[in-house]
């Protein structure tokens, strides 16, 4: 091959390169580097930005999804019983949050009624205990489902929670079956 001096300049602008014969390994493999690199690079862009709209699609997914679940407002004072709840639930597909007494729970059932599907409540806690949140509830004209959890299991205790105007009854220590 010619060397590029002795190359008509209308041949030199036609091609982006000349490479001379006998090749060179190290020669052939910068000039293949260097004309595919910017192709290379706008690739790398595309997967990358293609991999972001897959986690931002992914993230906005998983955000719809958790506002379609059902929330369920656990009404508890122990932090080890709040926390099996919660588990419990979220294993079960539903969201969860967490109320420490009866006071609290009127709280957060005023700022997120629309969004509450279900009062689990404690019947025994400080501030206001769980029958007399019932009561409290009921008395607004609100007609969610509230089921207790309690560790008391007598009739007595029973009859106590839906004579207030809850709706169910389940005793403590709960499970997945109960």
């Amino acid at each position: 091959m010619k060397p590029e001096r002795r190359i008509p300049s209308i041949l030199l602008d036609k091609y982006e390169g000349f490479l001379s014969k006998p090749l060179d390994a190290t020669l052939l493999l910068s000039e293949l580097l260097r004309l595919t690199l910017p192709a290379r690079q706008k690739l790398v862009q595309a997967i990358e930005i293609k991999e972001e709209n897959k986690q931002l699609a992914n993230e906005a997914d998983k955000a719809a999804n958790e506002n379609v679940l059902p929330l369920i407002l656990v009404v508890e004072d122990s932090p080890t019983n709040q926390k099996i709840t919660c588990k419990i639930l979220s294993k079960l597909g539903y969201r969860s949050v967490v109320a420490e007494d009866g006071q609290q729970a009127l709280d957060m059932l005023q700022q997120q009624r629309q969004d509450i599907s279900l009062i689990l409540m404690d019947c025994r806690m400080p501030v206001m205990d769980g029958l007399q949140a019932t009561q409290a509830i009921r008395a607004q004209g609100d007609k969610i489902a509230i089921v207790a959890l309690t560790a008391n299991n007598t009739k007595e205790d029973r009859d106590a929670c839906i004579e207030v105007g809850m709706d169910e009854f389940l005793a403590k220590p709960i499970n997945k079956k109960s």
